[in-house]
């Protein structure tokens, strides 16, 4: 799963956000965020969780406008795919803009 999230505050900022909000964008619901690993590689975030006895990988880059994330979900998952990207994309939204 794809998406693509234009932003206004730049680079650094939303490099902080992501840092600090990490388990809020990873949650699609009230599912709790559990075994959370992450990497940073300059503006990339390699990660990988469980939630709900899934595993879930990906990865997130940022520029100076564009938020990206990758998600590889399981394929049980895969088919809420369209309703898991809609609230992904709402709530990155509101975080990204709520700074």
């Amino acid at each position: 799963m794809q998406l693509v999230i234009a932003h206004k505050i730049g680079k650094s900022e939303a490099i902080s956000i992501v840092k600090d909000k990490i388990h809020e964008f990873l949650t699609f619901g009230d599912e709790e965020v559990k075994n959370l690993k992450q990497h940073w590689n300059q503006n990339t975030l390699i990660f990988s969780f469980s939630s709900k006895g899934f595993m879930i990988s990906g990865e997130t880059t940022i520029s100076d406008n564009l938020m990206s994330i990758t998600l590889n979900l399981p394929f049980t998952l895969r088919l809420y795919e369209s309703r898991l990207k809609s609230k992904l994309e709402v709530k990155m939204i509101s975080i990204l803009y709520k700074e």
